[in-house]
């Protein structure tokens, strides 16, 4: 059965599941691993004169909420799989991405 596309309901999906992405990566050295800052990353990158956390979390949270609205509207009817693996799979996507042009 294909669902319709819910943009309010790919916001929500956005918003909430990058406060839990956060949370997790925020909290990774509880567990003995390595810090990821990605709010100074992302905000560091703009030369303005202020706390990189404030343009980080604009951009950390801009970015999760577009890619739950791209994957609900694109990605979501064609993938294979139950509602988990779909998310799994697509997740791949932006991690690749990540990790190839945004790594080293």
């Amino acid at each position: 059965m294909l669902k319709q596309f819910n943009p309010m309901s790919a916001l929500k999906a956005g918003i909430f599941g990058t406060v839990i992405m956060t949370v997790v990566m925020y909290g990774l050295p509880v567990f003995g691993l390595p810090p990821m800052d990605i709010m100074a990353a992302l905000g560091s990158v703009f030369p303005f004169k202020f706390s990189p956390y404030i343009l980080g979390a604009l951009v950390h949270f801009g970015n999760g909420v577009v890619l739950a609205l791209i994957y609900a509207a694109v990605f979501y009817p064609w993938l294979p799989g139950p509602n988990w693996l779909r998310g799994a799979l697509f997740s791949l996507l932006p991690w690749l991405f990540a990790i190839t042009l945004l790594g080293p």
